[in-house]
């Protein structure tokens, strides 16, 4: 599959600024919306590398921020989808950024996503120290496509606010949640410690290794379990 593809099957019109999308059923919590997509955009990871489509989430950044810069934007446009942009052709950013909005709310409402779009490079890093020639000598970096991860985290924004809304997960989990850190964990352990060295009590440490913590099947099962809706 290629972007032209992607463009062709979920919008109509004849040329790029004229295509259009069917509207977002905003009365389905759990679908995506224009806002939802830009609060994702406004939180990718800037200044990274770009991922085998060669898009790095700067070009995706800077779209909303493009309405005033013409030249700009087409320059964007022609890295985005350069089978419809002519070269030296003008284009609005407010056009581009409507686009780029209506691509990842419309792959993600339909779960129709490429899997190119999904797959990543990966790239052995040598550990400090380490002997070349031992495989647990090196730590693989995952490289993904912009897009990709702009729809994983409209994905992990929807999953984040139906736990919020429903207030699923327990207040003591800090893994895997915005705006918990692990030193605040360590915070509270070290407080902990310290009220019972002073009370003069033993304390001790229980650490839990789940196996299969991140299995598939298991997962699913505990997301229906817990009431996780069938759109998510």
């Amino acid at each position: 599959e290629t972007w032209s593809e992607v463009i062709c099957e979920h919008f109509t019109g004849n040329s790029l600024i004229q295509r259009t999308i069917p509207e977002i059923d905003e009365s389905n919590e759990y679908s995506a919306s224009m806002e939802d997509a830009k609060i994702v955009i406004r939180s990718l990871n800037r200044n990274k590398a770009a991922g085998h489509d060669g898009l790095p989430a700067d070009v995706l950044v800077f779209t909303k921020a493009a309405s005033d810069l013409e030249t700009f934007s087409s320059e964007i446009a022609q890295l985005l989808f350069p089978w419809e942009i002519p070269r030296n052709s003008k284009f609005d950013g407010c056009t581009l950024q409507r686009l780029t909005l209506q691509v990842m709310c419309r792959l993600y409402n339909t779960g129709k996503i490429p899997q190119w779009m999904l797959q990543s490079m990966i790239y052995p890093i040598l550990k400090p120290g380490k002997p070349i020639g031992d495989v647990d000598s090196y730590r693989l970096l995952a490289v993904g496509t912009s897009f990709g991860q702009a729809v994983r985290g409209l994905l992990k924004y929807k999953l984040e606010s139906w736990e919020q809304k429903y207030n699923i997960l327990n207040e003591q989990q800090y893994g895997f949640r915005h705006g918990r850190r692990v030193e605040q964990v360590l915070f509270q352990i070290d407080t902990m410690l310290a009220l019972q060295r002073q009370a003069k009590k033993p304390t001790w440490l229980v650490t839990v290794d789940v196996r299969q913590a991140y299995n598939h099947e298991i997962a699913m099962q505990r997301f229906h379990d817990i009431g996780m809706p069938d759109e998510l």
